[in-house]
């Protein structure tokens, strides 16, 4: 909290969901909030100086609070930048959890919500489960399969009247 926008407990409660993220990951899990003029996308090279992580794996939520609207991007670095993917930052930071609570400006909610999403992003078990991907492709494959049998069955069925080719005169 660089420019006192935050409560000391709120400082607090926010510091505890990012140790336990931290822990649970083994890599650092931050935040970093500031009051700017106007949103700039720095490179995170900027960040990681600024915040002294060195070459340590980190996961890094930058939210900047403007005049008129809060925003807000998701770094990663070392590691994390191949445990998370692109797909799954933007889940994290779509997660209505996360998106809605820092428009709104209730960073404490926000921050913690992000903090568990990195955590098991970071962990592999962030998105839609493989065994439901499988399950459904299954369940449409069944039934395009059904489909496909059914039809052809029926046509089986269906008498033709008419000879292409009458057997009887040649």
């Amino acid at each position: 909290d660089a420019d006192d926008l935050l409560s000391a407990a709120e400082e607090e409660e926010i510091g505890a969901a990012l140790q336990q993220a931290s822990e649970q990951t083994g890599v650092r899990v931050c935040a970093y909030l500031y009051r700017g003029n106007w949103f700039e996308e720095l490179p995170k090279e900027y960040y990681r100086e600024l915040l002294g992580f060195g070459n340590d794996p980190a996961i890094l939520m930058v939210v900047e609070q403007t005049a008129f609207e809060t925003y807000y991007l998701l770094y990663t670095f070392e590691d994390a930048d191949y445990q998370i993917n692109g797909k799954e930052i933007d889940y994290i930071l779509d997660d209505s959890t996360v998106y809605y609570n820092l428009k709104d400006d209730a960073y404490v909610e926000g921050l913690c919500a992000y903090a568990e999403l990195a955590a098991q992003a970071y962990a592999g078990r962030l998105g839609v489960s493989w065994v439901l991907i499988l399950i459904v492709a299954l369940i449409v494959g069944a039934i395009a399969g059904g489909i496909s049998v059914s039809s052809t069955a029926a046509s089986y069925k269906k008498k033709n009247p008419s000879q292409s080719y009458p057997l009887d005169r040649f």
